[in-house]
């Protein structure tokens, strides 16, 4: 088991609000001189559409040029580099660029704090920080949810009605929802939205999850706090077993007993029709 010094890269294009989206992992071996890195550069479209206001022209240009600049830097590890260590006689390349990286990035491209960890091989440790970190293996319905409904904006405000819809925490007296897309006429909510993400490893996750949902719709239709119904967008799990597969075929069941129209998450032909 070797240390092993790493950084959470981060894309950061917005100062003012300081919200950053994680885009990759690099990682440093002070004492076996190891160096490397993990970029998301094909699979941006969720960091892109994070921040939407921008175009993804800006993300592929910013990490294409760190690219180049950390391919130069993990070649300098692996070719002979005796001039530098003379220069240098108290460190090593991976620490230096380390040191490097973390001292004068600035823009829109920053870097976490250093971190310490130690493993056997560090390219397996290296990817698995990448899921970890970039990928979300981690990331909660909540998150994914928050990311569903920036897209669901997009097309309200594409139709020119975004202006329709409230976030409004409905309630009948005792429990309450928040929901991200209420449209109100005449005091009473007739049109409802809100997207829902089953797209986890675990059946009874999605279970769960589903009929938290399926319990809150069917409790404020039978007091009439929501319409006949409500419009789910759901994005399904992405993996296909057959414990997943039954878990959400269950959880669509639920959800729709319960007075809810269902559909994916890119079906706006689906959402159209229920707004007419």
């Amino acid at each position: 088991m070797e240390q092993y010094l790493y950084s959470i890269i981060r894309y950061a294009p917005l100062s003012e609000t300081g919200e950053f989206a994680n885009v990759g992992i690099v990682m440093a071996g002070p004492k076996n001189g190891y160096f490397g890195f993990e970029l998301s550069i094909k699979k941006h479209k969720r960091i892109t559409d994070f921040f939407d206001n921008l175009t993804p022209e800006l993300y592929k240009a910013a990490v294409k040029n760190l690219q180049r600049e950390l391919r130069r830097m993990e070649a300098a590890t692996f070719s002979g580099h005796t001039q530098l260590s003379l220069i240098f006689p108290d460190a090593n390349l991976p620490s230096l660029f380390m040191e490097d990286l973390l001292r004068k990035r600035e823009g829109v491209i920053r870097f976490s704090d250093v971190r310490l960890i130690r493993a056997e091989n560090p390219k397996v440790e290296l990817e698995r920080l990448h899921k970890y970190y970039v990928e979300r293996t981690f990331v909660t319905q909540e998150y994914e949810e928050q990311v569903m409904e920036r897209e669901v904006k997009k097309i309200l405000k594409s139709w020119k009605i975004s202006s329709d819809f409230v976030e409004k925490r409905l309630s009948d007296g005792v429990y309450s929802r928040n929901f991200p897309f209420v449209k109100f006429e005449n005091g009473k909510a007739r049109k409802v939205i809100k997207p829902i993400s089953l797209r986890k490893t675990r059946p009874e996750t999605i279970i769960e999850h589903a009929n938290s949902w399926a319990y809150a719709i069917s409790r404020l239709h039978s007091a009439a706090i929501v319409p006949n119904k409500v419009f789910l967008p759901v994005k399904a799990p992405e993996e296909s077993t057959d414990k997943i597969n039954r878990a959400f075929n269950e959880a669509k069941i639920m959800l729709e007993e319960s007075g809810a129209i269902l559909s994916d998450l890119n079906d706006h032909a689906a959402l159209e029709s229920y707004l007419n």
